[in-house]
């Protein structure tokens, strides 16, 4: 496996975590983690952000309600 790849995923678990702690934010730790890590067109990464912090934010949602 690539080492970028391992180290992008190991940064996505923080930044989940810290979107499940402190909320709101998750974009502006995703998007240089696309951008500088995975190597991702800065463009690109913005919209991959957005669909990550929702999807995050749904299952946050989904969970505290139970």
């Amino acid at each position: 496996m690539d080492l970028y790849l391992i180290l992008g995923l190991n940064l996505s678990e923080l930044i989940g975590l810290s979107l499940g702690l402190i909320g709101g934010g998750g974009s502006n730790i995703t998007v240089p983690v696309l951008v500088y890590v995975l190597g991702v067109e800065a463009h690109e990464a913005v919209g991959m952000s957005l669909a990550v912090v929702r999807g995050t934010s749904l299952v946050g949602s989904f969970a505290g309600t139970l």
